[in-house]
């Protein structure tokens, strides 16, 4: 029998008779239960104080099984050190959110089927599709309007509300909100996105990017003409004040921020600049240097499809009902630059992602380099 020393009268007690002894004679010792097995762990497991708030510190953004994985403890004691810690217990779904877990997951799922989501790999999508076919009679549950019904039933009865991925939701809560409300949603989504790190906005592009292209051309058709009407529908449902307020934020907010700060540069350089040139009426040019032949564009990454975010085939989602493919922005950025090049015009390109990660001496250098090296 294994026999564990009392810290507090320094006698040898078995394993399973430790927590009865603190009981019957140390009892005084401890506020409530929870304690007198904390100090039943902590002894059996020859654990410090320390080894106890690390633990507890680790659980705000482990598991538990990554836990006992790192300290070596059995699965059951740590989980009851825990909770009579008064920590609540992840469920599995809690879990499966944390980074860590979720890193594992994804690197469990490339080693054996080669995608960090198993529905990507080719056999598993197929007998999900011959399942879905054979007792719904679709290749998508998702498609069954009797699938969809029950999912808000079950939503409301468990949650008193429907899915939020439900667009009779989605739509009841955005229109019936006042316009107060919409603008708070907006800047709480904007400040949200602000606080994305480079590493955090390349890592939603770079999945996006991969899910795009598994698609079929099918697929991809399908897609194209459902975000196509959705867009319409919500540009429709929009007033008219509400339309010209979109316009308004999306042609000369962030951009014209961009602008300013390469403008502020040309003024100290102390050069002879027209802002917003033409000379055929057709195109608009950010800058052009009157004392030579050169052209200064500020390229927005999502009005101009940056390259290093979007493959030629991605959707480009612009305002109002206009769905448009990366390409074909390329196509219309490569026309304006060919009828500048044939008047003897040199453009250089600043593209919003530089601006952005860049500070003003840095910018600036940049500038310098790209103006000398044209």
């Amino acid at each position: 029998m294994v026999k564990m020393e009392c810290k507090l009268c320094h006698k040898e007690v078995g394993e399973k008779r430790f927590k009865p002894h603190l009981k019957k004679y140390h009892i005084d010792f401890f506020e409530n239960e929870n304690a007198i097995i904390v100090f039943t762990i902590k002894n059996r497991l020859c654990l410090t104080d320390s080894d106890i708030e690390n633990i507890k510190n680790d659980y705000k953004t482990e598991s538990i099984k990554s836990i006992t994985e790192k300290y070596k403890l059995p699965y059951r004691s740590t989980e009851e050190l825990l909770r009579a810690s008064g920590i609540k217990i992840k469920s599995i779904s809690d879990s499966l959110l944390l980074k860590s877990v979720r890193e594992k997951v994804d690197n469990t799922n490339i080693l054996k089927y080669g995608f960090k989501n198993v529905s990507q790999n080719g056999e598993i999508k197929n007998k999900k599709k011959e399942t879905f076919l054979e007792h719904y009679g679709v290749d998508n549950i998702f498609k069954t309007e009797k699938f969809k019904k029950e999912l808000n039933e079950m939503m409301l009865y468990r949650y008193g509300q429907l899915r939020i991925g439900n667009p009779e939701k989605t739509s009841e809560n955005w229109y019936n909100r006042t316009q107060e409300e919409r603008d708070e949603i907006i800047q709480k989504t904007i400040n949200t996105k602000l606080q994305f790190t480079d590493e955090k906005k390349l890592e939603i592009i770079e999945k996006y990017k991969q899910t795009i292209s598994e698609w079929s051309e099918e697929k991809r058709d399908e897609i194209y003409k459902k975000v196509s009407d959705y867009q319409k529908n919500k540009w429709n449902l929009l007033s008219k004040e509400e339309k010209n307020l979109l316009m308004k934020r999306l042609h000369n907010g962030n951009k014209s921020k961009l602008e300013e700060r390469v403008q502020q540069i040309l003024n100290e350089w102390s050069i002879s600049y027209i802002r917003q040139f033409s000379f055929n009426k057709l195109y608009l040019y950010d800058f052009f240097f009157v004392k030579s032949n050169i052209i200064l564009e500020v390229n927005g990454d999502f009005w101009h499809g940056n390259p290093m975010f979007y493959d030629k085939n991605d959707i480009v989602k612009l305002p109002g009902n206009k769905i448009t493919l990366a390409k074909d922005i390329w196509k219309k950025d490569l026309k304006k630059r060919k009828s500048a090049e044939k008047k003897g015009y040199k453009i250089v390109y600043i593209w919003e992602y530089e601006i952005k990660k860049l500070n003003d001496e840095e910018l600036e250098f940049l500038m310098h380099k790209r103006i000398n090296d044209i």
